[in-house]
């Protein structure tokens, strides 16, 4: 496994125009790098700059390193936690906020993480249209009108 994960969701019932809180928890995290990736449901809008990795109890703004929407709305945040960033295994969150802007009946927000391949490059890490994408942890959202 390239990280122990959990994953928290708050509230799991908006409407449009309001937030979800979304904390992923980061445990055993492989000293090599990985990828985190968070998907989410067509309705739900990233919010730009609510990223925020918290490590050794310091909040670092880290917003993803990709971010991208699948052909059917599926939305993905890609973040490459690299080795450099590894310090004695400290991360302890990552979160993130979405907006909702369309109306969603059991949308569901998933994270995994992979192990980061140091020789490739971003956009050979990850491709929307194959993303590789295996849900540790998944949460059941809904928008409404």
């Amino acid at each position: 496994m390239p990280a122990d994960l959990t994953l928290e969701v708050t509230p799991r019932r908006i409407d449009t125009g309001d937030r979800i809180d979304v904390n992923v928890g980061l445990y055993n995290v492989n000293i090599q790098g990985i990828i985190l990736k968070i998907q989410y449901p067509k309705g739900l809008q990233y919010l730009r700059g609510s990223a925020y990795l918290f490590q050794d109890k310091k909040q670092i703004d880290y917003g993803p390193d990709i971010s991208q929407r699948a052909e059917d709305g599926t939305g993905y945040l890609v973040f490459f936690l690299s080795q450099s960033l590894i310090e004695d295994n400290k991360y302890e969150a990552l979160t993130v906020q979405f907006e909702g802007e369309l109306e969603v009946k059991d949308g569901k927000i998933a994270v995994d993480a992979d192990y980061d391949v140091a020789t490739a490059a971003p956009s050979r890490k990850f491709n929307v249209d194959n993303p590789k994408f295996s849900a540790v942890e998944e949460i059941t959202i809904n928008v409404n009108n």
